[in-house]
């Protein structure tokens, strides 16, 4: 069975953080994930605009581009990798978003939140 490979865009909420709050939380999500089975992890074009310097051209923070199998094991260690980072920082989201289709990753029980994963991964992974 051939198996697809995809982007996955995550990006980091954060209300009450600044610019360089959001983009040291970016950077730690970063490292997080580089253990993983993923292809590449880069900056994203989404995320929030940031406030820019006289010239200078706005910046985007929190948002990162995942290049990965669409598999549903290496999706669902992203995603419980997602989870286990965001158990660390109270007060942080993170919507992760495959070809329009966005998960948020707060706001939910974890019963609920594990419903809504596994349906989203299944809808990703390619083995159907």
């Amino acid at each position: 069975m051939a198996f697809v490979r995809g982007e996955l865009t995550v990006e980091v909420g954060a209300e009450t953080a600044d610019a360089d709050e959001l983009a040291e939380l970016t950077s730690q999500l970063r490292d997080w994930l580089t253990d993983l089975d993923v292809d590449a992890i880069s900056p994203s074009e989404g995320g929030a605009v940031t406030e820019h310097a006289k010239g200078d051209a706005p910046q985007r923070l929190g948002a990162l581009m995942v290049q990965l199998l669409l598999q549903q094991q290496v999706l669902q260690s992203v995603i419980g990798a997602l989870r286990s980072w965001l158990r660390r920082r109270p007060g942080r989201s993170i919507k992760v978003t495959i070809d329009g289709d966005s998960l948020e990753l707060t706001g939910a029980s974890t019963a609920q939140l594990d419903q809504l994963v596994e349906a989203w991964v299944k809808r990703h992974a390619g083995e159907g």
